[in-house]
């Protein structure tokens, strides 16, 4: 099968999972997927790069000028299939989401494989990175615009949920040194690169920002433990 805009959305679409197929249109974005992409060349594209904690499955490395000195930098990225959710009900309100077990998973594994390598001396030497600050975290992909909250969810409160669920994780959780995208966005960036456009910058393909509620004047400002 042709590596095409049309086909990766028939995969995103397909009832059962595609990380595999999906995995191989990483190769034609590669660049979008670093910071500044547009200034950076891709020196290396390693696809399920074997370590002792599991197999990566993509490390992007590209070079960078700094201080006169010139060295390589990996981003680490995992990928789990369109057909995962990214967040799922919580139980115990109707007004959280809680994290699915397969971004759980796809953390889970980016931590350790960054970890691991960050300390790898061998690995930094290979590549000639120059020090472990430049092993850094690339991101997730998983998840479609359609799959991306637990169907169950009341489709009115989707929205919603998803955008202060997917901020408080971004923000807070990873401190925005992970990028969480779903296959639609890749989608979106083949589609403008077929298109001859410039691809759309990260910040267009992620949601805007969240208003946070303000407390009202009048609010008592100290905990209370609700009387039963």
């Amino acid at each position: 099968m042709a590596l095409s805009s049309d086909n990766l959305k028939e995969l995103i679409n397909h009832p059962d999972r595609k990380e595999r197929e999906c995995s191989e249109y990483i190769e034609l974005i590669g660049e979008f997927l670093i910071p500044q992409y547009s200034d950076k060349d891709i020196t290396y594209i390693k696809k399920e790069y074997i370590g002792n904690k599991g197999r990566v499955d993509y490390i992007l490395i590209t070079k960078i000028e700094e201080g006169g000195d010139t060295n390589n930098r990996a981003y680490f990225w995992e990928l789990k299939a369109p057909q995962c959710n990214i967040f799922i009900n919580d139980e115990s309100s109707d007004e959280r989401l809680g994290p699915s077990p397969d971004l759980i998973d796809a953390e889970n594994q980016l931590l350790y494989y960054y970890y691991e390598h960050k300390h790898n001396d061998g690995f930094i030497r290979e590549y000639e990175l120059g020090g472990p600050d430049n092993v850094c975290l690339g991101g997730i992909i998983i998840s479609s615009e359609e799959k991306k909250v637990y169907e169950r969810i009341a489709e009115k409160d989707k929205e919603r949920l998803y955008g202060v669920a997917f901020r408080i994780r971004t923000k807070i959780l990873y401190d925005e040194k992970i990028r969480l995208m779903t296959w639609d966005d890749i989608h979106k960036v083949l589609c403008s690169l077929e298109e001859g456009a410039k691809p759309i910058e990260p910040t267009d393909v992620q949601l805007t920002e969240i208003p946070i509620p303000t407390i009202p004047d009048n609010a008592k400002y100290r905990i209370e433990e609700e009387v039963t």
